[in-house]
């Protein structure tokens, strides 16, 4: 008869304020049954890879897609360099570097057209000042 072992992984808590950590110690630290991990016991590892795959996409406790605020043009573009940074050659670095800058931009564009759209009054002045500047320049 072949022995049973019987497996739980516990991780150790991290300090309050690194919510990406949270969420990827939430997803690790499942409180799942124990899971056997004897042959036959095909069933319990699925069903505990499922749980694990499933918390990959769960939003932390305390966080809303709603509620959260986006980073500013600055935190953007700051976390471009941080990652561009990680690179040491410089084909890869520079690549990085302006993708960073075509996000930041992307992202200002976005930021303006949810300004100008955010209430009816500013869509129209803004709609009115570019059909002036196209009929006029």
């Amino acid at each position: 008869m072949p022995e049973r072992v019987t497996e739980v992984v516990q991780l150790p808590e991290l300090p309050a304020g690194n919510a990406p950590a949270q969420s990827a110690q939430r997803a690790t630290s499942l409180p799942l049954a124990p899971v056997d991990v004897a042959q036959g016991d095909a069933a319990s590892r699925a069903r505990e890879a499922l749980l694990r795959f499933g918390a990959l996409f769960a939003i932390p406790a305390g966080t809303s897609l709603l509620h959260a605020q986006p980073p500013s043009l600055r935190q953007a573009h700051d976390r471009h360099k941080e990652a561009a940074k990680h690179w040491e050659a410089g084909l890869i670095r520079w690549p990085r570097h302006l993708w960073g800058y075509g996000h930041t931009a992307f992202k200002a564009l976005l930021h303006i057209i949810e300004w100008v759209t955010e209430s009816p009054a500013r869509f129209i002045v803004a709609v009115l000042f570019l059909a002036a500047c196209w009929l006029w320049l």
